[in-house]
C-alpha cells in the first residue's frame, strides 16, 4: 500500500523532532541512528530531513509506556484506556508504598 503523500509543511523538521525529544538538534543528529535502531521513525522518503508527526508521537508514547491508537484511529480503544488506567493505578500504588 503506498504511503500517503505528505506536504512538507505537515511534517516535522529536525528542530521540531528535537523539541519533541526535549533535546538539542545536534543531540538528535548525533543519536538518530541509535534512536532508529530502537524504533524511532525514519525520515519520510523524498522529503529531506522531515518526519511524520504521528509516527514521532507514537514512538514517544511507546517509550513512555502509554497506549497508542491503532493505525487510522483517532481515539484509543476502550480496552487500551482500561489497560492504561490499570498501569497508572499500579504505578501510583508503588509510589505511595515508597513514600509510606
Amino acid at each position: 500500500m503506498p504511503i500517503r503523500q505528505q506536504r512538507q509543511s505537515d511534517l516535522m523538521t529536525s528542530a521540531d523532532v528535537a523539541r519533541a525529544l526535549t533535546r538539542s538538534r545536534d543531540w538528535f543528529y548525533r543519536n538518530r541512528k541509535k534512536l532508529e535502531a530502537n524504533g524511532f521513525p525514519k525520515r519520510v522518503p523524498g522529503q529531506g530531513n522531515r518526519w511524520h508527526p504521528g509516527a514521532v508521537a507514537a514512538y514517544l508514547a511507546r517509550v513512555a509506556g502509554r497506549p497508542v491508537a491503532r493505525s487510522g484511529d483517532t481515539e484509543l480503544a476502550a480496552e487500551d484506556v482500561a489497560a492504561w488506567q490499570k498501569h497508572l493505578d499500579a504505578q501510583a500504588e508503588k509510589i505511595a508504598a515508597q513514600i509510606m
